[in-house]
């Protein structure tokens, strides 16, 4: 749904520049206002989907979450990890060839 309004979205601005190189007001005016619906049902749509990807996914993590974690398809894992932690930053480890837990950090959501 987003792909397709934005594609309008392309659209409208060229026949945009061509209303305003043929001088019509009264085109303009109407590309502006389709402009206008447009991005606001595209904000709604990705209002909607940050809703869903936060509150549902918190809501629908099993009990057993540790024993059907090796089940769960890659989708819904990072689903799940998106929804707990805010970020993950890597330090620098040096030149040693085993892995420092240490130099893992992460950022985990309130």
């Amino acid at each position: 749904m987003l792909a397709r309004d934005q594609a309008r979205l392309d659209k409208l601005d060229d026949e945009q520049i061509m209303a305003a190189l043929d001088d019509d007001g009264v085109k303009a005016a109407a590309i502006r206002r389709v402009r206008h619906d447009i991005e606001e049902r595209m904000e709604r749509v990705r209002s909607r989907a940050n809703r869903m990807r936060t509150g549902r996914v918190v809501a629908a993590v099993p009990r057993n979450l540790r024993a059907v974690w090796p089940t769960l398809s890659l989708d819904r894992r990072r689903a799940i990890l998106a929804a707990v932690i805010e970020r993950i930053v890597i330090y620098p480890q040096g030149r040693s060839p085993v892995f420092d837990p240490r130099t893992v950090e992460v950022s985990w959501r309130a």
